[in-house]
């Protein structure tokens, strides 16, 4: 049976046919003698000059046989190709997620085989070698999955690669403002941005650092803000009319507060504020509450 005739009758079979066929026809011959290797959806022929040819699937570079030389026999699991060379070593390449194709540093191997997720061989000193795949390696935890924000946020990305959140679409009691989407840092709150939002809590996380004019206006269930350190600027009626608002407390890192971003709430009885601020005229405007010179 020439390779020829093996592509020709890979590809004229269905999956099942393919494992009846090279398990059991003509095709036995060459399996058994490490000259035809079949994987899941991917195949390889050792051809007499020591060379390897793979067809089929190749997505996860389970056909990657190119640059192998001297081969003397090949095995395949479901999804990888591994070759035994002529002086003892081995190769492998394609899927790696269970280490079938850690074997760089076998030596001395004379038998090759392989199966859908390990490798194993057997050197000249009759030593077995095994691939840790039979027992996948000790689970790492995944990191969480970001929450859906694109059914939370309208947001864009700005020049410095961060976040500008636009409009927010929730409906939550407590909002905690994302430290990231997508990847990208959120540093800016738009321009009314949570403009008649019903939430009672909001909860700011270090990477923001401006919120802009009327960002949170008219948000009249509001009771309590939790800004956070690296905050920079907040813009003028930045949170009018919050009028459940009883007490904010500004972080150090505020530089820049615009024109009366409290006007209007007339439940407001105490700002905290950073000393650094405190010469600033007019600098909480509009508000009948007691400022804290911290």
């Amino acid at each position: 049976m020439t390779e020829k005739d093996i592509i020709i009758t890979y590809f004229s079979l269905n999956a099942k046919e393919r494992e009846e066929h090279f398990l059991s026809s003509s095709s036995l011959s060459f399996l058994q003698q490490g000259k035809v290797a079949v994987g899941n959806a991917h195949f390889a022929v050792l051809r007499e000059n020591g060379t390897v040819s793979a067809y089929g699937d190749n997505t996860y570079g389970q056909c990657n046989v190119a640059g192998w030389r001297n081969v003397v026999r090949i095995a395949a699991g479901e999804n990888h190709t591994a070759a035994l060379m002529a002086d003892g070593t081995v190769a492998a390449v394609g899927d790696n997620r269970y280490g079938q194709c850690n074997v760089a540093d076998w030596l001395n191997v004379a038998e090759l085989f392989a199966d859908k997720n390990f490798t194993v061989a057997v050197t000249k000193q009759g030593r077995v070698l095994a691939t840790k795949a039979a027992i996948p390696a000790e689970k790492k935890s995944r990191p969480k999955p970001e929450p859906d924000y694109v059914s939370l946020y309208e947001f864009h990305i700005l020049e410095k690669s961060s976040i500008m959140i636009d409009k927010y679409l929730g409906h939550e009691e407590t909002v905690t403002v994302p430290e990231t989407i997508k990847g990208y840092p959120v540093t800016v709150i738009g321009e009314a941005a949570f403009e008649n939002a019903k939430m009672r809590r909001l909860i700011f996380q270090p990477a923001l650092q401006k919120i802009c004019s009327y960002a949170f206006a008219f948000c009249v269930n509001l009771e309590s803000v939790s800004f956070s350190e690296g905050l920079m600027s907040i813009e003028a009626y930045a949170f009018e009319c919050c009028t459940s608002l009883t007490y904010v407390e500004l972080p150090e890192s505020i530089v820049r507060v615009g024109d009366w971003p409290f006007f209007g709430c007339t439940m407001l009885t105490q700002i905290a504020i950073p000393k650094k601020l405190s010469r600033k005229k007019d600098f909480l405007g509009g508000s009948s509450a007691n400022i804290i010179i911290r």
